[in-house]
């Protein structure tokens, strides 16, 4: 559905200067890295709401059309931290995105963003029997002219089903990266 309504907020014709598909822009990509990190909260089986989520995330982004941009996502950092000490997940994962942008063309101002990704941690989050699971997130922020952003982000982490236990981990929080 995002990316639907990306599509509409498009021009359906360009001027020969901009972006017009999948691949297209990517000469004219872009490096992103942020850092962050967000809170558990009560939601479905579990009570998270002790839990810590700390991400780390580097990704090129182009543009797609005017206002939209997709990106693939490396994860070299996934901390998440449980009520028990002992229960820490260290690891790592890839990923890809997509953005819609306030401006037509800038890749600056207020934006939104969704994203998904597959992790490999060591360990189990409570209620959850893999250690393979799938990252999804979803953001509204805002991008500065001076290279840096900041976004407002919910996460949900599952394994979709695909072992015997599936507690989904929820979280909401912020990020700060900067664009290079």
């Amino acid at each position: 559905l995002f990316f639907v309504w990306a599509a509409r907020l498009a021009p359906m014709q360009t001027s020969g200067d901009e972006p017009s598909g999948v691949g297209s822009g990517c000469n004219d990509g872009r490096w992103r890295t942020e850092v962050g990190a967000s809170t558990g909260f009560h939601s479905g089986r579990r009570d998270r709401s002790g839990d810590v989520l700390v991400t780390g995330n580097v990704e090129y982004e182009w543009p797609v059309f005017a206002r939209c941009s997709l990106g693939l996502r490396a994860y070299p950092l996934f901390l998440y931290k449980q009520n028990d000490p002992n229960d820490t997940l260290w690891g790592g994962g890839v990923g890809a995105g997509g953005r819609v942008y306030q401006h037509a063309g800038e890749r600056n101002g207020w934006f939104g963003e969704a994203g998904a990704g597959v992790i490999w941690h060591t360990n189990h989050i409570e209620g959850n029997s893999a250690t393979m699971d799938f990252l999804l997130e979803s953001g509204v922020g805002y991008q500065f002219k001076n290279d840096w952003h900041v976004t407002l982000q919910a996460t949900h982490i599952s394994n979709a089903g695909l072992s015997d236990d599936n507690a989904g981990a929820n979280s909401l929080g912020l990020a700060v990266g900067f664009t290079f």
